[in-house]
């Protein structure tokens, strides 16, 4: 038996000495740099992006024409309008997976018995 854990210590040392060891070691260094620059990319992107829209509703709300009150009323009406997530949820347990499965599989047989008569 202690030649088994001499022979794994120098396997792991080997390991551990190869420069494939040093790439993963490398690379999970800079996984997690890309997910720094990643997270604040997108923090940056996501600012950029309200302020360009904040921008357009004002303008809109200032710029008083016709296609521009449509514009600012819809806005107003998206943002205020809620949506009930729970009855979605219900709604979508109601759905019977199974009776959907049989439809498609008979609509996809008709497809390949039609397509097999040309």
């Amino acid at each position: 038996m202690g030649s088994f854990n001499q022979q794994y210590d120098r396997y792991y040392k080997n390991l551990r000495s190869s420069p494939n060891f040093n790439n993963r070691q490398r690379r999970s260094n800079d996984f997690n740099t890309y997910n720094v620059n990643y997270f604040v990319k997108r923090i940056i992107r996501d600012l950029i992006g309200v302020s360009v829209l904040l921008i357009f509703i004002l303008t809109c709300k200032t710029i008083i024409t016709p296609e521009t009150q449509t514009v600012y009323n819809y806005s107003k009406k998206v943002v205020s309008t809620n949506f009930d997530y729970k009855a979605a949820a219900d709604e979508i347990k109601k759905i019977n997976f199974s009776a959907i499965r049989i439809k498609t599989a008979d609509f996809l047989e008709k497809i390949k018995t039609d397509s097999s008569l040309e």
